[in-house]
């Protein structure tokens, strides 16, 4: 339950249960089990955020970083927070506030999250990182519909870990080296062979029958 990403894992967890072990009769219970948890996360996650640190919500909006500690201004942007930055309701503040900086920042950092080419990088390092993840990503969506439907749980389990990742790089800055993304690696590759599993291509199943 390490920043930033171990504390996802929790309303990941508890989708997987709701969706895998979810009946009729259990619904009311298993929903006043979700309202009473996604309160206690939101005090998790406020807890998580102003714990000090160097952690600091409002240093990439002022530099307006795209990349942690990679500032693309040189005039700092003028940002008042008359509330605790380093909390959800400084993030909502800045997103409701100054609406135009944020779309333009968060926009950036989605592409630099998932895209994972650095301008700083060779040329190989990046053809290596487009081919391994783009084939990755083209796999997942090619049979994304039918993926979902055979492996629910699973399937949301590891779509709730990396929309939480997500929003957080958006409202915050992505990693140089990439490594908030390189967490989620190993439910890249499963969202991969649970794909690959259900396409009949002759080669796979040959070695679905060994």
């Amino acid at each position: 339950l390490t920043r930033p990403i171990g504390i996802f894992f929790i309303p990941a967890t508890l989708v997987y249960i709701i969706i895998k072990f979810s009946k009729s009769s259990l619904n009311t219970a298993l929903f006043f089990c979700f309202s009473v948890f996604g309160f206690l996360f939101y005090k998790l996650l406020n807890f998580s955020l102003s714990s000090g640190g160097g952690l600091d919500f409002l240093k990439p909006y002022l530099q307006e970083m795209i990349i942690c500690g990679v500032p693309t201004v040189k005039t700092q942007t003028k940002i008042i927070i008359p509330i605790e930055k380093n909390s959800v309701e400084g993030i909502f503040y800045i997103i409701g506030h100054y609406p135009e900086l944020f779309l333009n920042l968060s926009i950036k950092r989605l592409v630099a999250f998932w895209g994972l080419i650095r301008p700083y990088y060779t040329i190989f390092h990046n053809l290596f990182i487009a081919l391994y993840f783009y084939t990755m990503y083209a796999i997942i969506l090619s049979n994304f519909k039918r993926t979902f439907n055979n492996f629910r749980p699973e399937f949301s389990f590891i779509i709730t870990l990396l929309f939480f990742i997500t929003v957080t790089v958006m409202v915050s800055c992505d990693e140089w080296h990439n490594r908030f993304i390189l967490a989620y690696v190993p439910f890249f590759l499963l969202l991969a062979i649970f794909s690959l599993s259900i396409l009949n291509i002759p080669i796979l199943n040959y070695f679905k029958k060994k």
